[in-house]
């Protein structure tokens, strides 16, 4: 893979697949009379940066993700610079682990979430809410950072003064999580699964 598949692979599937997911999603979600949906489209988004950041620093790895935010949606908002590691923390581990968004107390003060249609309100901290600071997020705002950072990042990937460092890491990251786990890996976690799998297999 050279560095015109990788820009294709991201520009026609990735971002294709992220379009197809969240657009529709969202369209269904929001109505003026009924907003719904609020858990479902952070958590439809989170896992691309997960996976962009593997691609980028070519290790599955929060820090690598981390890293994606205030990289490349950074370059789009700065206020990512500054809460980017929080906004996947409270989020995305939040989200994903345990349905619900994390809180957090720094400073002995209680730091809360909000998530908000009202885009103009995307990443904005306010001690309007139920905590003494609340850390505003609006899932569309966020859907357009990530599909411009693509962007970026496709760019970054054709352009020779970045293309070696970045190029290696999308392809180990990419081989890391396309790769087949052997069975010893798994088999910790999914014992019985893979019993009842080796059962049906000639």
């Amino acid at each position: 893979m050279d560095a015109n598949g990788a820009a294709k692979y991201l520009e026609h599937h990735l971002k294709k697949s992220l379009s197809d997911d969240f657009g529709r999603a969202y369209h269904a979600f929001f109505s003026p009379t009924a907003l719904v949906g609020f858990f479902a489209l952070p958590r439809m988004l989170f896992p691309y940066i997960t996976f962009l950041g593997t691609l980028y620093r070519g290790k599955d790895d929060s820090q690598n993700a981390v890293a994606f935010i205030v990289d490349y949606l950074g370059r789009f908002n700065p206020s990512y610079q500054d809460i980017g590691d929080i906004i996947y923390y409270v989020f995305r581990h939040g989200l994903i682990h345990t349905n619900m968004p994390k809180v957090m107390r720094i400073a002995g003060r209680d730091i809360g979430w909000a998530i908000t249609y009202r885009d103009v309100d995307h990443l904005k901290l306010s001690p309007l809410g139920l905590k003494d600071l609340n850390i505003y997020f609006s899932p569309r705002p966020f859907y357009f950072d990530i599909l411009c950072a693509i962007d970026q990042y496709v760019e970054d990937l054709c352009n020779p003064q970045y293309q070696r460092d970045l190029l290696e890491n999308f392809k180990s990251g990419f081989i890391r999580m396309a790769r087949f786990h052997e069975e010893r890996e798994t088999l910790s976690r999914c014992s019985r699964g893979i019993q009842h799998l080796r059962s049906l297999l000639p």
